[in-house]
């Protein structure tokens, strides 16, 4: 029989992993030993030599402070960024740019013409002095330097800052000809004209200074305009104004959660002490224990898959499909500490959950094969197996000793002693002991197809755990 069509049953797989538990947790101390151990013998080297300690202490203190100035560069960084915030929502919402519709802008303009009454005299070889020049540049200082905002700003509600008129703004110099273009633009064809007004108001405030400081002159409004239009760089720079607060609330919110993993962290301390040495003992001991325990469960997991252990499903396979268990036996002969834990882990997986001592498990074995036997009209049988020869004898001994009227005979391994196979030509039946810990699939199935070759009524098998 093939005994590699076997499926894994994985249910099977690990209720034998978990009935390893002692093992798993002698492993589980021995690697937490380990690990608890090494961290203490690091620690105590480190304390004992002054010069290390002292390398220690200038490195935590370094490390220390590394993780304090976090918190302080990301505490600062927040603060800016909320500055920012601020800011800018203070200026989306007193800025008349941001105020206007770039759908429907308006647009106002005048020029203010100087005449300063020179005229060149072709009689006289030097002319006189012509201060139209400084008298225009007298009125851009008034309009540039704030002095015109300030008053515009006393006469008006529109804004309280000069900055967001001088958005709305222009003042443009040509000497040519003696003009300064003024021009302004809002979202309305009176906030507009409001504007130019107030500028005008102003000049016209300004005159008697001017006039009485750099010349005499007089000035006109030429060339006044008022109209609407689309500006689609006014609509660019309103959307990058409003998409800067989404960004700047990206900003803060990337700079809080590298707050919270900081403030997740634990605060550096100093690992050179006794009593850190010993917690640094402690946390090894419980991660060594429990990678130990969880490495020693799947590798009992593991040996039970490809190691040389089977179940009695595996060894029907190697029987063939009409195999019959002819009985149980369990060698643990000392009573096992704690056994209540192995009847928990059976009822939760649903396996047996009381354990037959070894001489009652054998004695029930030999009433079984006296049974089978009884049943195929036989009167002895041979019992063969590839494992230990006292064991075997002992089995096949108190088996007998339940089997009266049935003969069992003890004969050994059929696969390496010639006794064994010369002796079992004298019998017909056949029990084939198998024990789990140490037999492999293959020597099983060895047995299985040499007593079929031979002919042999194979009983059954006895199961050894």
């Amino acid at each position: 029989m093939d005994y590699q069509e076997y499926e894994i049953d994985l249910h099977k797989v690990l209720y034998k992993a978990c009935m390893k538990w002692r093992s798993i947790i002698v492993i589980g101390i021995i690697a937490a030993l380990l690990l608890a151990g090494k961290e203490a013998f690091d620690g105590l080297s480190v304390l004992n030599d002054e010069e290390k300690l002292t390398n220690a202490q200038v490195s935590f203190e370094r490390e220390h402070s590394s993780w304090e100035s976090q918190e302080t560069v990301l505490l600062s960084k927040i603060e800016n960024l909320q500055n920012e915030k601020e800011r800018q929502e203070e200026y989306n919402e007193k800025s008349l740019l941001m105020d206007i519709d770039p759908l429907n802008e308006y647009y106002g303009s005048f020029s203010l013409y100087v005449d300063s009454g020179y005229k060149v005299d072709p009689s006289l070889t030097m002319q006189n002095i012509d201060y139209t020049g400084r008298i225009l540049s007298a009125y851009s200082r008034y309009m540039n330097s704030g002095e015109l905002y300030e008053y515009m700003l006393a006469n008006t509600n529109i804004t309280d800052e000069q900055k967001y008129l001088k958005e709305v703004l222009t003042f443009g110099t040509n000497a040519d000809s003696a003009m300064i273009n003024v021009t302004a633009v809002g979202k309305s064809s009176e906030q507009v004209q409001e504007l130019l007004t107030l500028v005008k108001n102003g000049i016209a405030e300004k005159y008697d200074v001017i006039n009485n400081t750099v010349d005499d002159h007089t000035y006109t409004i030429v060339n006044e305009t008022d109209y609407s239009y689309i500006n689609y760089n006014l609509q660019d720079t309103q959307k990058e104004n409003i998409d800067k607060i989404a960004e700047i609330n990206t900003k803060i919110q990337e700079v809080n959660l590298d707050l919270e993993k900081w403030k997740a962290q634990n605060e550096p301390q100093f690992q050179y002490s006794s009593m850190r040495i010993l917690k640094n003992a402690i946390k090894k001991a419980i991660i060594g224990g429990v990678v130990g325990c969880v490495l020693a469960f799947c590798w009992f997991a593991a040996a039970s898959i490809l190691g040389q252990g089977f179940s009695d499903e595996k060894l029907a396979l190697c029987a063939g499909k009409g195999a019959r268990l002819v009985g149980t036996v369990y060698t643990d002969k000392a009573s096992k500490p704690l056994k209540g834990i192995d009847r928990i882990i059976s009822k939760v997986f649903g396996e047996r959950t009381v354990f037959p001592d070894f001489e009652r498990s054998c004695a029930l074995a030999g009433s079984n094969a006296k049974s089978m036997a009884a049943a195929a009209g036989e009167q002895r049988m041979a019992l063969i197996g590839a494992l230990d020869e006292d064991l075997l004898k002992d089995i096949g001994s108190r088996m007998q000793a339940s089997s009266e009227g049935c003969s069992i005979d003890v004969l050994g391994n059929i696969l390496s002693d010639p006794d064994a196979v010369n002796k079992l030509g004298e019998y017909s039946s056949v029990a084939v002991a198998a024990a789990e810990k140490t037999n492999n699939l293959s020597q099983i199935s060895r047995q299985f197809e040499l007593l079929k070759i031979w002919g042999k009524n194979v009983m059954g098998a006895v199961v050894v755990k």
